[in-house]
């Protein structure tokens, strides 16, 4: 069974939800200044109590788990948020950003961005949202371990209720702000007045949650919102979903063949997904956690972009996926975007090894076999890689073992240290490695900009862990990597020649300056009762995405 990936014991902090791996990346939070507009927060939590059996559509719940949408602890509530609260945007199955919350989004700079926030949106207890609840929420959003790192680019923003607007102000040029802004919206006001008392936070989604009491037993479910603005005054296909509750997923697994539930998601980065038989259909989903190999690139063995795309061009992609569970649980990528994203046809770098690019990249980067069949030196003096990896990850372990075999048939001596978590963490700090294995969940805004950002994403993670200053040893890159980003982005609109031309000098910039090898996605496996309803969408955001056009529910 496989672990959570990247790093086990800090993700124990937060039980056994794939989502929180956004709290592995250094924390900017000094430098951000949202305007704050309500200071005291109301934290009520859900009351669940069991459901009706068979009655409806059904889901799965962790009782104990936290309904507030910026701090969740399982996979399953967190996909039920998507159902209790609105964002500014969503992220639509091809891994675009939607309208929904926001009307328009306007910017002269990249910098500053003004939105409209749509006029006819209504909490649960019937108060209008307004630009006010939305900058509270980014406010909140800035400090959750969820959202802090993806939001960490933007320092100031303001509201104005009159003009229905909110201004955002970002601490450089950035075109893709809208796949950011996917954070939950609630009201500024708390709970004050809202008479159903078991939500966690008043929100403003297609559902809301609700108690009914029969036979002196509370059954919880989940009823469609009357006044939500994207109905348009149409009845909702789904207008009641029932809430069962499970303690782990061999009791989530059991409902569903029980056919109490009729949809979950389950993430291979959680563990290895179930073997599911009966009338079911099965989706499967690019996931959210990225593995990748990194570089010490202060370090002068691997400080040239010779060297690095030597390390490039010596994995197979498609191989290290196979090896982690093929399609099933990891899909094979080459540059940092999503393989759903429209940008990622553009850039077509074979995933296949390349033998002799290796061996001349190697040469240029100053290594060499001077001996005939003796270990590789750099610049004429004997040189042993250094190879890191946590021992508490199973995908990375498998990664680095492969690592090796790769280095050491190029005539690397490598030196393989698996290291538990805090000493993982505190190897990298010290910056004692040439190459590591990592994994991480990177912002939803596809092209991986606080990765290439943070060169030294992982000696950051010292001071959160152990309490004690970082050194921060490895480099960060060049204002061309921006440059190749904002170029990503553009591929969105340009014509298809011009992009093709375009995406020859996004590689270019990446492998002279990228810090880091992006290998593979893990998957995120969708379950859905069979034939129970038609005309449903998934995306790795949301698999609920399309619910209220969903077709012939059960």
């Amino acid at each position: 069974m496989k672990l959570l990936p990247l790093f086990l014991a800090l993700l124990l902090l937060f039980t056994s939800c794939g989502i929180d791996v956004s709290s592995l990346v250094p924390n900017t939070e000094p430098e951000t200044e949202v305007t704050s507009v309500v200071e005291k927060e109301t934290e009520t939590l859900a009351i669940v109590s069991q459901a009706r059996p068979n009655q409806t559509f059904g889901v799965g719940y962790v009782r104990d788990g936290i309904l507030d949408p910026f701090q969740p602890v399982y996979q399953m509530n967190y996909d039920l948020t998507n159902l209790l609260y609105d964002r500014l945007f969503m992220i639509g199955p091809d891994g675009s950003p939607i309208y929904a919350l926001c009307d328009t989004i306007t910017t002269e700079d990249s910098i500053t961005y003004t939105l409209t926030i749509h006029n006819d949106a209504f909490f649960h207890n019937g108060t209008r949202l307004t630009p006010q609840d939305v900058v509270y929420s980014l406010d909140r959003a800035q400090k959750s371990s969820l959202y802090s790192q993806s939001l960490s680019v933007i320092s100031y923003a303001q509201y104005d209720n009159g003009a229905n607007t909110i201004t955002i102000k970002l601490k450089h040029a950035l075109g893709s702000l809208p796949a950011l802004l996917t954070f939950p919206i609630v009201s500024s006001a708390g709970g004050v007045d809202y008479e159903y008392h078991n939500y966690a936070l008043l929100g403003s989604g297609r559902y809301y949650i609700d108690v009914e009491v029969l036979e002196e037993t509370e059954y919880t479910y989940l009823q469609s919102y009357e006044n939500w603005y994207g109905d348009a005054g149409q009845k909702s296909a789904v207008p009641r979903i029932d809430l069962f509750t499970v303690s782990d997923k061999d009791d989530l697994v059991h409902r569903y063949f029980n056919s109490d539930i009729d949809i979950l998601s389950l993430s291979s980065a959680e563990n290895e997904n179930p073997v599911l038989h009966g009338d079911a259909e099965k989706r499967i989903l690019s996931g959210n956690h990225l593995t990748y190999i990194g570089f010490n690139t202060s370090l002068q063995s691997f400080s040239t972009p010779e060297s690095r795309l030597a390390i490039f061009h010596l994995v197979d992609k498609a191989e290290i996926a196979a090896l982690l569970g093929g399609e099933e649980e990891c899909l094979p990528v080459d540059y940092p975007i999503r393989s759903e994203s429209r940008s990622s046809t553009f850039l077509t770098e074979p995933l296949i090894a390349d033998p002799e690019k290796v061996t001349s990249l190697l040469r240029k980067g100053g290594f060499a076999d001077t001996r005939g069949n003796n270990d590789l030196e750099f610049r004429s003096s004997s040189f042993t890689l250094t190879l890191l990896a946590c021992s508490d990850s199973y995908d990375g372990v498998t990664v680095a073992n492969y690592l090796k075999e790769k280095l050491e048939s190029v005539n690397f001596a490598v030196e393989l240290k698996l290291y538990t978590y805090e000493n993982y963490v505190d190897c990298l700090d010290k910056g004692e490695y040439n190459l590591y294995v990592g994994m991480t969940n990177p912002a939803p805004n596809y092209d991986y900009e606080y990765l290439i950002d943070y060169g030294d994403t992982f000696a950051a993670l010292q001071s959160r862990v152990n309490n004690r200053p970082s050194a921060g040893k490895t480099a960060g890159v060049s204002e061309d990597v921006r440059s190749a980003i904002a170029d990503i982005q553009a591929l969105k609109t340009y014509d298809p020649l011009y992009s093709l031309e375009l995406a020859e000098h996004i590689q270019s910039l990446f492998d002279e300056h990228m810090p880091f090898v992006p290998l593979c996605f893990d998957t995120t496996t969708v379950y859905l009762r069979g034939n129970f309803a038609s005309g449903v969408e998934c995306s790795t955001q949301d698999i609920f995405y399309n619910i209220e056009r969903w077709q012939n529910p059960k």
